[in-house]
C-alpha cells in the first residue's frame, strides 16, 4: 500500500529529517461492547514501539501513525477521531479509509525525544461512531494493518525515500472490536456524516504544517529575574483509567464509572520549581462534571489542564478494568517462547531443590538411626 507515502511523503520531500521504522511492540483496542441505535459509542486504540525513549538523544520520535480504518456503513457513522499531541485525519486513499496522525505545527521540527516535543509514549487515540438505525445484532470495527514512521531533524538533505517499498514501516495488527447493537427506536436524526478527505486535501494540509520554520520551535523561557517560566505537567494520570496525555494538550475528555464522583490523579510538574492545584477531583459534580489542573510556574505564570468528565453507560463495559490483561496478552502471545523456557527453567530448579532435600534428609536420618 501506499499510504505512508501518501500521508508523510510531502514532510520528506519538504523538512530535511532522519527516518525510521518503528517496530511495535504491543497492540491493544478497546474491549467489546453493547450499544442501542442513536447512540454515540468511542473505540480505543493502542500501540507501543520500539526504538523510542524519552530523553534519549539517539531515540527517534513518533512523527506520525496511519493505519486502515474497516467498518460497516450501513450499523456506524463515523464522527471523529482524537490522538493527544497529533493533527488526525479521516483520510480516502484509493478507496481506502485510513486514520492519519502526524505531530502538528512547529512541533514536528524536533531533535529527537529528549526535548519533550515529539511524541515518545504510547500512541493512544479515541474514535467515535454514531450507532444507525439498523436490522443487524453486532457489527465489528477493523484495523488490520498500521505504518509508523520516527524521525528525528537533522542538517543536510533529506533521505532517499521509495514509495513502494513500505519494508519495516507496516506492521499488520488484526485487532477487531465488535459491538452488539440492541434495537430500539430512533427518535431523533443522525448527525451530519463526515466524509473523508481526498489524497489532493489532505497533502495540502500537511504541506501547510510541513513547512512551518524551525526558529518557531518553543523554548521554555525565563523571565527577567532568571525564574522559569516552565508550566507544564510531565505526567498527569487518572488512577485505574488511561488517559492519552501530552504536555501541550489541555483538554481531555474521560468517561468514567457510573455514580463516582471522585478521581484520583497523579500530577507531576516537568519544572521542580512549578507549583499545581487540582479543583474538582474531590466532587466531580459540584465542579460541573470538569477537573482543573492549574500549574503556576516559578515565574508566576499559569496553565491550566482541564479533563471533561462524562459517565459509562449501564451495557458499556469499563475498559480499564481489562487494559492491562490486555497488554500482558500481547506481551505473552509475543515472548512466550522466553515465558515457556523461564517456566521450564524455574521448575528443574524446583525438581532439583526437592531431590537435594530428600537426599540431605536421608543421610540424617541414616546417621541418627546408627547412633
Amino acid at each position: 500500500m501506499k499510504k505512508m507515502y501518501i500521508v508523510l511523503g510531502i514532510l520528506l520531500l519538504l523538512i530535511p529529517i532522519k527516518i525510521n521504522a518503528l517496530g511495535v511492540t504491543s497492540v491493544r483496542i478497546s474491549n467489546d461492547q453493547t450499544a442501542m441505535t442513536g447512540d454515540t459509542i468511542t473505540v480505543s486504540f493502542y500501540l507501543g514501539f520500539n526504538g523510542v525513549s524519552p530523553k534519549d538523544d539517539n531515540s527517534f520520535g513518533i512523527g506520525g501513525v496511519v493505519f486502515d480504518l474497516e467498518y460497516d456503513h450501513d450499523a456506524l457513522m463515523y464522527m471523529s477521531a482524537e490522538a493527544s499531541g497529533f493533527a488526525s485525519a479521516y483520510v480516502q486513499i484509493d478507496g481506502e479509509e485510513v486514520i492519519s496522525s502526524i505531530i502538528s505545527g512547529e512541533d514536528i521540527l524536533s531533535n529527537s525525544c529528549a526535548d519533550d516535543i515529539l511524541y515518545c509514549g504510547e500512541y493512544g487515540v479515541t474514535l467515535k461512531f454514531y450507532v444507525r438505525d439498523t436490522d443487524l445484532d453486532s457489527t465489528q470495527i477493523k484495523i488490520n494493518e498500521v505504518a509508523i514512521l520516527g524521525w528525528q531533524l537533522e542538517n543536510g538533505s533529506h533521505p532517499t525515500y521509495d514509495e513502494d517499498d513500505m519494508t519495516g514501516f507496516e506492521s499488520t495488527v488484526n485487532k477487531v472490536h465488535t459491538v452488539t447493537i440492541k434495537k430500539v427506536e430512533v427518535k431523533t436524526e443522525e448527525p451530519t456524516e463526515v466524509k473523508a478527505s481526498t489524497n489532493t486535501e489532505t497533502e495540502k494540509v500537511i504541506s501547510n504544517i510541513a513547512t512551518e520554520k524551525v526558529e518557531n520551535k518553543e523554548v521554555i523561557s525565563v523571565d527577567s529575574e532568571g525564574k522559569s517560566n516552565n508550566n507544564y505537567l510531565k505526567k498527569l494520570d487518572p488512577k485505574g483509567y488511561i488517559l492519552n496525555f501530552y504536555k501541550r494538550n489541555n483538554k481531555y475528555d474521560l468517561a468514567i464509572e457510573k455514580g463516582d464522583n471522585e478521581l484520583e490523579l497523579e500530577v507531576v510538574p516537568e519544572n521542580d520549581k512549578a507549583t499545581y492545584e487540582v479543583k474538582g477531583d474531590k466532587d466531580i459534580k459540584g465542579n460541573n462534571n470538569k477537573i482543573q489542573i492549574i500549574v503556576t510556574s516559578e515565574s508566576g505564570k499559569k496553565n491550566t489542564y482541564t479533563i471533561n468528565i462524562t459517565y459509562e453507560n449501564d451495557d458499556n463495559k469499563k475498559i480499564s478494568k481489562f487494559i492491562l490483561i490486555d497488554k500482558f496478552k500481547d506481551i505473552f502471545k509475543q515472548y512466550k517462547l522466553y515465558f515457556y523456557i523461564a517456566g521450564g527453567v524455574v521448575l528443574l530448579i524446583i525438581v532439583m531443590i526437592v531431590i537435594i532435600n530428600a537426599v540431605s534428609n536421608k543421610k540424617i536420618n541414616k546417621e541418627l538411626n546408627d547412633l
